[in-house]
């Protein structure tokens, strides 16, 4: 899932969330947004991480690294 059709799907859920009324329905909704979101960025931290160790283990097989490409 790319990072255009995850921000469409955060404005879809926003705008469902702003029909809740029920307020312990709406604040469960975002304490679970909010644990989505800490395990999203927890996420990336860990790829990220996974990456670099990968290029350190190339590096010292004599390999070259992932390509650093600006997208």
């Amino acid at each position: 899932m790319s990072i255009q059709d995850l921000q469409a799907e955060i404005i879809a859920i926003n705008q469902e969330i702003a029909q809740l009324e029920d307020s312990v329905s709406l604040a469960l909704v975002k304490k679970l947004l909010n644990l989505i979101e800490l395990v999203v960025k927890e996420n990336n931290t860990l790829l990220t991480e996974r990456q670099q160790l990968r290029d350190e283990i190339n590096r010292l097989k004599g390999e070259q690294g992932k390509p650093d490409i600006a997208r």
